[in-house]
């Protein structure tokens, strides 16, 4: 049950909603927007008792005030666009569809309808995350559960397709052109590596740790969408962004102290202990065995 839901979560609503998401917005926004990810998964996290959260201690205050910003920063890029950014690629505007409607821009009710369907994409990603690290409690097998993860996935995508096309070819014919090496790159490397890499760090630092570096997907985003796309940056989505990051690593640097403060608390020592060795007994001293319990004194019997 576990893994159907992993596969209902992820592959099936996240990613849908995510590519409409995607398309009535732009590449840039999307990746911008989705940086509330952390945020998102250490609340949930919170809220199913999954992280601890002590206002006394520094690090738990880092988290909180992270997870503040974070949403904050995401308000902001909403709420405030600004002037436009040019850049020497960006000169002349924003890339068109095939119908000739401009896109990369934003605006209007798809915009709105945009950002909704992302922010719903974004729950049901910290969902999945959670849900991955609860099962891999229960089944420690990050490859093998990937791969029913996936399978499981096609098969439900595939009958939600089958039922929304209606029986037309159209839809399903890719070609041998960047809308299949979009497809497999999609499936092989953002789908299945990533869940076999996100279960491998879960297990040593939980979902709210992975997720803290998403900021990164937003740079390399931002960078290729306005130069292969030719997409217009705004100054508010920009102070957005970097109000962001800021919230994100003021979570990640709390996360990290917290992690460090349970494992000195599970080895037993302190900050600045180390583990030390027992002392054997020095060359010239013996050690006084009458007093192990575990010594035999056997009687001397001398020889006639």
């Amino acid at each position: 049950m576990k893994i159907v839901g992993l596969a209902v979560i992820e592959p099936v609503i996240d990613q849908n909603l995510y590519y409409v998401g995607n398309k009535l917005t732009s590449a840039s926004f999307t990746s911008s927007f989705y940086n509330i990810l952390p945020a998102v998964t250490f609340i949930m996290a919170l809220i199913l008792r999954m992280e601890k959260l002590s206002l006394r201690r520094r690090h738990s205050q880092a988290k909180l005030i992270g997870a503040v910003v974070t949403i904050a920063g995401a308000v902001l890029m909403i709420i405030y666009k600004g002037p436009i950014v040019s850049s020497l690629w960006t000169k002349g505007g924003g890339h068109q569809n095939a119908q000739g409607v401009e896109v990369g821009h934003g605006g209007g009710t798809n915009m709105l309808y945009g950002t909704f369907l992302l922010s719903i994409s974004t729950v049901t990603c910290s969902s999945f995350f959670i849900l991955q690290n609860k099962t891999l409690e229960s089944y420690p097998v990050e490859l093998s559960l990937s791969v029913l993860i996936c399978s499981t996935g096609v098969v439900i995508n595939t009958i939600i397709a089958l039922v929304v096309e209606r029986g037309r070819a159209q839809p399903w014919i890719i070609g041998f052109d960047l809308r299949l090496l979009s497809a497999v790159y999609s499936g092989t490397i953002c789908s299945g590596v990533a869940y076999y890499v996100h279960g491998m760090v879960m297990k040593e630092r939980g979902p709210v740790f992975v997720t803290a570096f998403s900021p990164f997907c937003m740079i390399f985003t931002c960078i290729m969408g306005s130069t292969i796309l030719a997409e217009e940056i705004s100054l508010g989505r920009i102070l957005g962004a970097i109000t962001i990051i800021i919230g994100i690593y003021s979570l990640l640097w709390g996360k990290n102290n917290d992690h460090l403060t349970s494992s000195i608390n599970n080895n037993g020592t302190s900050k600045g202990e180390t583990d030390q060795l027992p002392i054997s007994a020095s060359e010239g001293t013996r050690p006084d065995l009458a007093d192990d319990p575990s010594f035999i004194k056997l009687p001397v019997i001398k020889n006639p």
